[in-house]
């Protein structure tokens, strides 16, 4: 019953070539994201602010190298609510 009522028919060469492309293309994505997070982490590795956030729980290569990509130099903000300010809406960090 099932062989006959569900599946693909008919098209089967052409869903399956079709699926085939969309899998080789989801793994040509997570071969680039890898390269750019590595490339990323490369570039910020040695800085020591990026190895200071490290050390906070939850931030991870990821999350550390896209905040230095964001505020870039912390000494660059003359205190700490003007670092704040580069986060966001002050109601977000309250």
């Amino acid at each position: 019953m099932a062989r006959t009522s569900c599946g693909i028919t008919g098209e089967e060469k052409a869903v399956l070539f079709e699926i085939k492309l969309l899998l080789d293309e989801l793994r040509g994505l997570e071969e680039n994201i890898a390269r750019v997070n590595t490339e990323a982490e490369a570039i910020v590795e040695d800085r020591e602010d990026y190895q200071l956030l490290l050390t906070i729980p939850g931030i991870g290569p990821i999350t550390g190298s896209s905040i230095i990509a964001q505020i870039g130099d912390i000494t660059n903000f003359s205190s700490r609510c003007t670092a704040h300010q580069a986060c966001g809406p002050r109601s977000l960090w309250r």
